[in-house]
């Protein structure tokens, strides 16, 4: 089979974003792998830079199965329920850390959302470990200083992040805040994740949603419910 070429992906746009101090993430793509990390990380989007600059770059390309093969690194593939995904990774230590990325199935933004989650976010911890620690935490600021919640998926971490936010107090992240070394806690900007369940979990915040996201969260519990 013709393998494609590798440069045809280099011609696809791109966003950057300074995500952490020292790390910056650039993703280039289509118009929806580019619409879904713009909304994710666009509180950190940057003006473009020469490449090297960049700790971690991730390209989504429907032939990336076709492309050549990263020296050094690492295939992962992965599927849940409806999309799967495609990924080669190169080796850790390069910089910046590369990655190619390939999702298949519908809906195009379930694919996104998971490789990030899988795929992207790791990449970005890896590329922090040099100036700190990107930790699996929620965070809020008190009077007495930033709280970390540590716990795994669906421990409560994002409902308890959301009541934090509706008292007032300034939110670090529900599912990421980085470490320095000098043990200053700072934010992770992606935006924060709305569950379904909000209404239950965090009364006080559901109520602070504009009246179209309190419309869709009913929507999606409606939908789950009914799917399982």
């Amino acid at each position: 089979r013709r393998r494609r070429d590798r440069g045809a992906a280099m011609t696809l746009p791109a966003l950057r974003f300074s995500v952490l101090p020292g790390v910056t993430l650039q993703i280039r793509g289509d118009e929806a792998a580019l619409r879904h990390y713009e909304a994710e990380y666009g509180s950190a989007a940057t003006m473009p830079a020469e490449q090297d600059a960049d700790a971690v770059a991730v390209t989504f390309d429907r032939g990336s199965r076709d492309g050549e093969p990263m020296p050094g690194g690492s295939v992962l593939a992965g599927s849940h329920k409806t999309v799967s995904w495609h990924a080669e990774v190169s080796h850790p230590h390069t910089q910046p850390i590369r990655a190619r990325i390939e999702i298949r199935g519908v809906p195009r933004w379930f694919g996104l959302s998971l490789t990030q989650g899988y795929l992207v976010e790791p990449l970005l911890s890896i590329a922090a470990a040099s100036v700190g620690v990107l930790l699996p935490a929620a965070g809020f600021v008190t009077d007495a200083g930033a709280t970390v919640l540590l716990g795994r998926s669906r421990s409560g971490k994002s409902s308890l992040t959301m009541r934090a936010a509706a008292a007032g107090l300034p939110v670090l992240g529900d599912d990421q805040v980085f470490l320095g070394r000098s043990g200053r806690v700072t934010r992770f900007p992606r935006r924060l994740r709305v569950y379904d369940d909000l209404r239950d979990t965090a009364p006080d915040a559901f109520a602070r949603l504009p009246g179209w996201a309190r419309r869709a969260l009913r929507v999606r519990r409606l939908a789950r419910s009914v799917t399982a």
